[in-house]
């Protein structure tokens, strides 16, 4: 589950509503009830009179997007993230991973973490995967990284160096 939360402020039939959003409400039928609450109870503070037959519209806008991303602002983009981030990682590995078109549900399995460079990254998968051994000065001080990160990012993407691999 996701513990990103956004405050937003939605126009519903001529009135403003702040709502947090998070991932327990974030579809539109969940937004829609939430806010037809709000104008009921709206209505009830103004004492205005309504029978239960009233009929709410069903159309609402993101008036101000307060402290969403602006990679986020857009509602359906927002909710795939809201419904598919982890707690794992921060805002800016998802902002990276939207820059690349990666889907939000691909992030856990695809991020691969973030380095310096493509040589860095190259470097760090060699250690990782046990291909060289650090301790030696040779032949790991004679590896051409440039070349190897080139090849390795074949497989590989990066934005705002943080790199995913290709699923």
């Amino acid at each position: 589950m996701s513990k990103f939360n956004f405050d937003v402020e939605i126009n519903y039939m001529g009135e403003t509503f702040s709502i947090n959003l998070d991932s327990s409400n974030c579809s539109n039928d969940d937004i829609l009830s939430e806010l037809q609450d709000l104008f009921k109870q709206h209505l009830e503070e103004q004492e205005i009179e309504t029978d239960e037959q009233s009929e709410f519209s069903e159309d609402f806008s993101i008036e101000n997007w307060g402290d969403v991303p602006k990679f986020l602002q857009d509602l359906e983009t927002l909710q795939d993230f809201l419904e598919n981030s982890s707690d794992y990682y921060g805002i800016e590995v998802y902002e990276a991973a939207a820059e690349l078109d990666i889907p939000f549900s691909d992030v856990e399995e695809a991020y691969s973490g973030e380095f310096d460079s493509d040589e860095d990254f190259a470097r760090n998968m060699a250690e990782e995967t046990g291909a060289i051994n650090n301790d030696l000065s040779w032949p790991y001080t004679c590896i051409d990284w440039e070349f190897a990160a080139k090849e390795l990012m074949y497989d590989y993407c990066e934005a705002n160096n943080h790199y995913f691999r290709n699923i």
